[in-house]
């Protein structure tokens, strides 16, 4: 799109595929401009920034273009995983084999306008957590849904791409509208991708995935559907929020990249991105492997090399630098998340450590409560080791 753009391509690993897409064809005739972009409050910033958010949200409805996999995770730039064995934790096997979860919760709603623009009830709010896995077929499940709510149908691949365009217009006016309308009279809503996907899965596809939605109790969501699933990544930005900071205007700070304040904002992003990585990284225990500490992370083949092996896997004893690295990081840097929660209730949070998830509210889930779901996942870190 600029050149600023292909060079933040060309600093990135050479294991990861960037593509710049293309501005949405109504990009340039977009006039609205959001105040705020949900009922969170969370500031808009002008008419470029308005335009820049409809397109993140509509590309995100044409990822299926840029991969041929089955499922497609769609995360954001400022998430960071936070332990092995993601696999495992994100397609559980259940009776009927393995399904991606989805996680949501019940107790508010960021992006109600989104899903009732869709023709949809809202039951949940399902901008909630990173990676969304989706099956690849629903992504244009869920454009021709749009498409038929402006009344149009079929034709080649042509034919959708124009036919979704101007009926993605017409949501986002539509969602806009009425957000604004009595008796919310808010500001105006910014449709999220996550709402809109996630509700549309609920309602047409729900047998095709496993669902965790906290409180879903108040919507009447059926109690196994309620029950915690541990996740793999933290949205760090929203590090330590909770529910109740915006009811008594706590100042609570949103710290990322270009956050305020400035002086303090990417150092402390920074700071907590690490505790949660380290978290993870030292869940399991580190082993020296063939070139240990000297192999890059790519491969011969141009695949980034695997940092987990499995604990029956060939490795040797790590050397004594590394074991020096590991100590300073997996006993001293663990000081951050040990000192504001359990490492572990990262597994459980939707932004750790705030909205942990506790034993107490899902004593009726069996093995899904939260000590048995820890205790899974001891299990299945066992079965790890890594190798630097």
């Amino acid at each position: 799109e600029s050149p600023a753009e292909e060079a933040a391509c060309s600093v990135l690993p050479s294991w990861v595929r960037c593509i710049l897409m293309p501005r949405p064809p109504f990009y340039d005739d977009f006039d609205i401009e959001y105040v705020t972009i949900n009922t969170g409050k969370h500031q808009g910033g002008g008419l470029e920034r308005s335009r820049g958010l409809v397109w993140k949200e509509w590309s995100e409805c044409w990822a299926d273009r840029y991969s041929t996999a089955d499922y497609v995770a769609i995360t954001d730039s400022d998430t960071v995983f936070s332990t092995f064995g993601v696999q495992e934790l994100l397609f559980p096997l259940g009776k009927f084999g393995r399904k991606s979860v989805v996680w949501a919760h019940a107790e508010s709603a960021q992006f109600p306008y989104a899903v009732l623009s869709l023709k949809l009830q809202w039951q949940a709010e399902f901008m909630d957590s990173f990676p969304l896995v989706v099956h690849r077929r629903h992504f244009k499940g869920l454009r021709s849904h749009v498409i038929s709510l402006s009344g149009g149908s079929g034709g080649g691949a042509e034919a959708e791409s124009a036919l979704f365009d101007r009926a993605y217009m017409a949501y986002v006016r539509q969602v806009f509208d009425a957000s604004r309308a009595p008796p919310s009279a808010g500001p105006g809503e910014c449709p999220s991708f996550h709402s809109m996907m996630g509700s549309y899965l609920w309602w047409l596809h729900r047998r095709d995935y496993v669902w965790s939605i906290r409180h879903g109790h108040l919507t009447d969501v059926p109690l196994r559907q309620t029950c915690p699933r541990l996740r793999v990544a933290q949205h760090v930005a929203y590090w330590g929020r909770e529910t109740w900071f915006d009811q008594v205007g706590y100042p609570w700070r949103h710290l990322k990249v270009n956050g305020r304040p400035t002086q303090l904002s990417e150092v402390a992003y920074g700071a907590r991105a690490t505790a949660a990585i380290l978290a993870g990284l030292c869940a399991v225990p580190w082993v020296g492997g063939p070139g240990s500490g000297k192999q890059g992370l790519v491969g011969a083949d141009g695949i980034r090399r695997a940092f987990a092996m499995g604990v029956n896997e060939s490795w040797l004893p790590l050397d004594p630098g590394l074991r020096d690295l590991n100590r300073d990081l997996c006993t001293h840097g663990m000081g951050l998340a040990e000192g504001v929660a359990a490492p572990e209730d990262r597994l459980l949070s939707r932004t750790y450590p705030g909205m942990r998830w506790t034993v107490a509210e899902a004593a009726y889930c069996g093995g899904l409560r939260p000590d048995r779901l820890r205790l899974e996942y001891r299990q299945l870190m066992a079965r790890f080791v890594f190798a630097p």
